[in-house]
């Protein structure tokens, strides 16, 4: 038998395996199933089916039902984020406090005390 996994959203299996059994497990990775996508969310849920010929006629079987399998981020990309974004946040207030401490303040009047000559 020849079993072939696939992304829902392709024609091209993901995987194929060709052995003697009514039964196959895949073994893929996350990497392997969101194939280089950049993961905008903490974790993407990827829609997976198979199908199979039997070794002597030429016929494939239809595709299974799907099933979506979650692949997450793992914690080392995650915490490169949070840094980037504490990085950026930490830069936004050095401009704004350069910003604030930086620009002439007009029309303001200051009352000093008579000078006393002595």
């Amino acid at each position: 038998m020849s079993w072939r996994l696939y992304r829902d959203t392709q024609h091209t299996p993901l995987r194929t395996e060709v052995l003697d059994r009514n039964r196959y497990h895949f073994t893929v990775t996350g990497r392997e199933l969101i194939q280089g996508e950049a993961p905008a969310e903490l974790y993407t849920e990827v829609p997976l089916s198979c199908d199979y010929t039997v070794r002597d006629t030429p016929h494939l079987t239809e595709r299974s039902n799907s099933v979506t399998v979650s692949v997450y981020q793992s914690v080392g990309l995650l915490w490169r984020h949070i840094l980037s974004a504490l990085v950026l946040l930490a830069a936004i207030g050095l401009l704004i406090e350069h910003f604030i401490s930086y620009t002439p303040i007009t029309g303001l009047r200051l009352n000093h005390p008579p000078f006393i000559n002595q």
